[in-house]
C-alpha cells in the first residue's frame, strides 16, 4: 500500500511539472512551485515512515501475549525424555511360603514286661522346599505425550525341589520286642508361573528432579503347582513270645496338582523416579492386582501292601484314593520394585535393585491328612485317610541387575 501511494505521488508530481512546463511560467514561479513540491514530498515521506512504524508496532505482541504463547508452546512441545524405553533385568529369585512336610518318619519300640508292656515313639520330618534360581523380568513402554505412557511388563519362575534317601531305625538291644523300619523315599515338588502386565500411566506430579505416575492396567497370569511322592516301606516286628516275625512290604505313590486356567484381573499402582545425584536416579514401583479365574485340583494315591508271618504271605491289599475338584478363585497380588539407575549415555543405563511379589491365600496342590497314610505300625489306615485342600501365600523375593535402552 505504501509503495502504491509513493508511485501515485511520483506520477502526480510528474504531471504537475509537465503542466508547469506547458504553461511556461516565469523562472521565479517555477522556483516557488518546486520548493512547495519538495516540501510536500518531504511531508509525504514523513507520513510514510510514520505508517511503517505503526505497522511494525502492530506486529509486535505485548508482554502478556508473549507469556501466554510461551506457556502454550511449553504445554504442547514434545517431551524432553525419550519416547521408547526397554529395560531387562536378571533376577536371582527365591520362593518362600511353599515348604512341604513330605515325610514323617516314626519309630516305635514296644517293651514287654509280663503282664504289661510299654510303647515309645520318636518322630523326624523331611521338609521339602523350592530352590532359588535365576530368572528374568522385562518391560517395554512408549510415551504418547508428556502425560500418558503405555507399556507391558512381565516375569516368570520355574523351579523344583527334590529329596530322596533311605531311613532305617534299628531295634534297641535291651528290648524284648522291637519294631524295625526301612524306608526308601523319593519326593518332588514343582512350581512354575508366568505373568504379564498391560498398563497405561498418567503423570500426576512432575518436577525438575523427578515425577510420579499412576498406573492402571490388567494383569494376566498362570501358575501351576505339582507334588509327587514314592515310597517303599519294609516294616518288621519280632516277638520273642512265640517266637513270631511279622513283616509288611508296602509301596505307596501319590501325585498332587493344582492346575490353573488363565487368570486375569485389574491392577492399580504408583511409579515414581527422581534424580539422586548427577547420573544416578532412584525408581520405585508398587502395584496391587486382583486375579480371577479357576483352579483344578487333583490327587491320586495308589497303595500295594503285602503282609508276612514267619516268612509266609498272609494277606495282600491294594487301594486307590482319587480326589478331584474345581473352583473359582480370587487371588490378590502385591508387587514392589525399587532400583538405582546409573546413566551411561543419553540412551543407555544400567541398574541394580530388588523385587518382591506376594500372592495372597493361593490354592495349591492338595495333601493327605496323614503323611503317607500310615498308621502307627506302618500299615495302611484307610478309615482315617482323606485328601485336604490347602491355601498358601507364596512370596517371590529377588535381587535384580539389568540395563535399559531409550530412544
Amino acid at each position: 500500500m505504501i509503495k502504491a501511494l509513493y508511485f501515485c505521488l511520483t506520477v502526480c508530481l510528474t504531471v504537475c511539472l509537465s503542466g508547469l512546463t506547458w504553461a511556461a511560467p516565469s523562472p521565479e514561479e517555477l522556483g516557488a512551485q518546486l520548493d512547495a513540491l519538495r516540501a510536500e514530498q518531504e511531508r509525504m515521506q514523513g507520513m510514510i515512515r510514520q505508517l511503517e512504524g505503526e505497522l511494525q508496532k502492530s506486529r509486535t505482541p505485548t508482554k502478556d501475549v508473549v507469556e501466554q504463547a510461551m506457556k502454550q508452546i511449553e504445554a504442547e512441545k514434545p517431551p524432553a525424555f525419550p519416547r521408547w524405553e526397554l529395560s531387562l533385568d536378571a533376577m536371582y529369585m527365591d520362593l518362600k511360603g511353599l515348604d512341604w512336610q513330605a515325610l514323617d518318619v516314626m519309630r516305635y519300640t514296644t517293651n514287654y514286661t509280663t503282664p504289661n508292656y510299654t510303647t515309645t515313639g520318636t518322630s523326624s520330618n523331611k521338609n521339602l522346599d523350592i530352590k532359588s534360581r535365576p530368572t528374568f523380568r522385562g518391560e517395554l513402554s512408549y510415551r504418547l505425550n508428556n502425560k500418558w505412557r503405555i507399556g507391558a511388563s512381565g516375569w516368570f519362575f520355574d523351579e523344583e525341589g527334590k529329596t530322596s534317601g533311605t531311613v532305617t531305625t534299628t531295634p534297641a538291644s535291651a528290648s524284648v520286642s522291637d519294631t524295625y523300619y526301612t524306608r526308601d523315599y523319593r519326593a518332588k515338588q514343582e512350581f512354575d508361573i508366568w505373568n504379564l502386565d498391560l498398563f497405561a500411566t498418567r503423570n500426576i506430579v512432575n518436577g525438575e528432579r523427578g515425577f510420579l505416575d499412576m498406573n492402571l492396567g490388567t494383569k494376566i497370569a498362570r501358575p501351576n503347582h505339582k507334588m509327587s511322592l514314592d515310597q517303599t516301606l519294609y516294616d518288621s516286628n519280632f516277638s520273642s513270645y512265640g517266637p513270631t516275625l511279622y513283616e509288611d512290604f508296602t509301596s505307596l505313590s501319590s501325585e498332587h496338582e493344582a492346575h490353573y486356567s488363565l487368570l486375569a484381573g485389574p491392577s492399580i499402582g504408583l511409579q515414581g523416579r527422581f534424580d539422586v545425584w548427577g547420573p544416578v536416579r532412584f525408581e520405585g514401583f508398587m502395584n496391587q492386582s486382583a486375579l480371577m479365574g479357576k483352579v483344578h485340583e487333583r490327587g491320586d494315591l495308589h497303595v500295594v501292601q503285602d503282609s508276612y508271618t514267619n516268612g509266609s504271605l498272609t494277606s495282600r491289599s491294594t487301594g486307590d484314593l482319587p480326589f478331584r475338584t474345581a473352583k473359582s478363585v480370587l487371588i490378590p497380588v502385591t508387587e514392589l520394585k525399587a532400583k538405582l539407575i546409573f546413566d551411561i549415555t543419553k540412551n543407555v543405563a544400567f541398574d541394580i535393585g530388588g523385587f518382591f511379589s506376594q500372592w495372597w491365600d493361593m490354592p495349591v496342590a492338595p495333601e493327605l491328612n496323614k503323611p503317607w497314610g500310615l498308621s502307627s505300625w506302618g500299615s495302611l489306615d484307610p478309615n482315617n485317610l482323606t485328601w485336604e485342600e490347602r491355601e498358601r501365600t507364596p512370596r517371590f523375593v529377588g535381587a535384580t541387575f539389568g540395563f535399559s535402552l531409550r530412544h
